[in-house]
């Protein structure tokens, strides 16, 4: 029991992959304007009773701190837009409600409040996630549409907030990635 224990508290701590390595000339020249991100999620919470208002923000600063180190430039104004939205952000199945406050007590019958409609007692808890809806486009035109996740592996109620951020910053380098892929197309001229 102990092992076990100690192998579940262990797999909680253990470090979060390391970002692509990016040039730091790869968007040289590149002018963005960032708008606020906006907030998606259906709600606040964020599993395991836990509420996050701030995950747009934090992606926004996230995303300026990545693409920044790409030699990419930012203004209020400029031929390159790119507009997040947070869509989803948590772990587990308690945080997709359609309530953006506190959870209602009493809607659920005893022992039932933290079970999944997929499967047993915190099942699917061991992924935090974050997934961004992104649009970037160019002098008016759309140049890309997508959605990025990004997940770190975790342990029920264990460090919920870390792991949010890791979730956020594995998204932010997803989008870093696409970015520069999507923008790299779009600059060259067509043969």
């Amino acid at each position: 029991m102990r092992a076990s224990f100690f192998a579940l508290l262990c797999t909680a701590c253990v470090s979060a992959p390391q970002p692509t390595p990016v040039s730091p000339t790869a968007l040289k020249g590149v002018t963005l304007s960032l708008p606020t991100p906006q907030d998606a999620r259906r709600s606040d919470n964020i599993g395991c009773g836990q509420f996050a208002p701030q995950p747009p923000q934090a992606v926004g600063r996230a995303v300026v701190a990545s693409l920044g180190e790409t030699g990419l430039s930012f203004a209020q104004q400029a031929p390159w837009v790119l507009s997040l939205s947070v869509t989803f952000a948590g772990t587990g199945d308690e945080y997709v409600g359609a309530q953006r406050g506190p959870p209602q007590f009493g809607s659920a019958p005893a022992g039932l409040a933290f079970e999944e409609r997929s499967g047993g007692m915190n099942a699917g808890w061991d992924d935090t996630s974050l997934a961004l809806d992104a649009t970037l486009e160019r002098d008016g035109n759309l140049v890309w549409h997508g959605t990025v996740t990004g997940h770190a592996s975790s342990v029920p109620c264990v460090a919920h907030r870390e792991k949010l951020d890791e979730a956020t910053r594995d998204a932010v380098g997803r989008l870093r990635v696409e970015l520069i892929r999507r923008m790299a197309s779009a600059r060259q001229p067509p043969p």
